[in-house]
């Protein structure tokens, strides 16, 4: 059943035009990370939060990300090009512009991902990063759920950058590790069958 299911994230991987044998396929599903035409994070109408959380429901680990493991970042724009491309949003259709390279976008105008181009220009470590953040999101502190969220989707923009190989990261020993995993649960065990059985 293992081996079907590697094999079917194959299909899934290529339905988001990727070409990957059912291991690759296996690792891309369980890293998540990857930026879609809509300009988010995810694939199948999972953002990537939830694709990881499907790979920590299927193995009941909570494995460190990408942005656990490294502690140092450095934009990799070498061989993209940035052109105009569209996008809807509210009722209208805006001219936007993006970076692609071996068929991955990265879009400029997105808040997040703009947010990251921006400060990893001249940031390459958690402390400058972690304060750029904090500074950005201070103005919604009366607000803590949408600060929450905000900070949330500019770290999910920060790991899909580095899994689409948009930005170079690194372990640096002589600096500390971040533990920045989310402990929302999206993604949760059905327990009909368990109601039905008490009742």
């Amino acid at each position: 059943q293992f081996q079907d299911l590697k094999a079917f994230t194959s299909v899934l991987a290529r339905d988001s035009g990727l070409d990957l044998d059912p291991d690759k396929a296996w690792a891309w599903l369980g890293q998540g990370g990857f930026i879609n035409e809509d300009e988010e994070t995810g694939s199948s109408g999972f953002n990537l939060h939830q694709v990881k959380q499907i790979g920590n429901f299927l193995n009941d680990l909570n494995a460190p990300g990408v942005l656990e493991q490294t502690n140092e970042f450095y934009l990799n724009l070498e061989g993209a090009t940035l052109f105009d491309k569209a996008r809807y949003l509210g009722g209208e259709i805006q001219k936007i512009q993006a970076y692609k390279r071996d068929g991955k976008l990265l879009p400029v105008n997105n808040e997040a991902f703009g947010f990251m181009l921006k400060l990893l220009e001249r940031e390459h470590h958690w402390p400058g990063i972690i304060q750029a953040i904090r500074d950005a999101t201070e103005q919604f502190r009366p607000d803590p759920d949408k600060r929450t969220l905000i900070i949330h989707r500019m770290l999910m923009a920060l790991e899909a950058m580095i899994i689409d190989g948009w930005v170079t990261a690194r372990h640096n020993t002589d600096l500390p590790l971040k533990d920045l995993r989310v402990t929302s649960i999206d993604i949760r065990a059905n327990t009909d069958q368990q109601k039905l059985s008490t009742t």
